[in-house]
């Protein structure tokens, strides 16, 4: 109950997570939770408890991970893409034209794509987003439109969260790890979630300002966004 949490709890709970290998802003985010969930307590429900986050230290966040892609690296990362399931070629090079999330690519469906942009309608953070398309991200669609046969359900790679196989669809961790395989065999260090930072990064150039791109990009906060801006210092 609100009653019986400690902060000394709390802290161990944190201690707990981080060696588990916990990301840090997941760490926060949940203890950030519960206390949002005092202060309404508080607040609004009549509680007299003290909010034992209050003056917590959240766990320390790890330096930004830096991430580029040259156009070498991009071919090379491409045809071993194209040589792995149908689906992961043509979630990389979304990916790398729009900046969007595995799980927003992966949850695509037709109804949504458009000429203009794609809708999101559902999100991470819960809300709902319109991803412009640049000239290279119609293409990819337009020769999407080609390749790939139309399902039933609407969905563009399968529903991602049916466990029949028939379904279609793939997992966030069958994604990742097939494109760990081929990011391996074209002898480029770098994740799928890494094609967000490359991404955003060319992206930047095509917008007036910050917040425009943060819409694209679905970035909640300039601070968040910063993280995954990584210019070339020869830039």
């Amino acid at each position: 109950s609100l009653l019986s949490i400690e902060s000394v709890t709390i802290a161990e709970w944190m201690e707990a997570r981080t060696a588990e290998g916990k990301a840090p802003t997941t760490i926060s985010n949940a203890v950030n939770l519960l206390s949002a969930v005092y202060k309404t307590a508080i607040a609004k429900w009549g509680y007299r408890v003290a909010n034992p986050c209050t003056g917590l230290p959240r766990p320390r966040q790890r330096t930004p991970r830096s991430a580029h892609l040259t156009p070498k690296e991009q071919t090379r990362l491409l045809d071993a893409c194209a040589e792995g399931p149908i689906w992961l070629v043509w979630c990389t090079r979304i990916a790398i034209e729009t900046a969007m999330r595995a799980g927003e690519i992966r949850r695509l469906r037709w109804e949504h794509v458009h000429n203009t942009h794609i809708h999101l309608p559902n999100t991470k953070n819960d809300t709902s987003r319109d991803v412009p398309l640049t000239s290279a991200a119609l293409s990819v669609v337009q020769a999407m439109r080609k390749v790939l046969p139309r399902r039933l359900d609407g969905y563009i790679f399968g529903d991602p969260d049916s466990k029949n196989i028939r379904a279609g669809g793939f997992t966030k961790d069958a994604l990742s790890q097939a494109f760990r395989d081929a990011a391996r065999k074209a002898e480029i260090s770098v994740t799928f979630h890494d094609l967000r930072h490359v991404a955003t990064t060319r992206l930047a150039s095509l917008h007036d300002n910050v917040l425009e791109l943060s819409a694209t990009t679905g970035h909640k906060t300039l601070n968040i966004l910063k993280r995954y801006y990584n210019p070339d210092p020869t830039e």
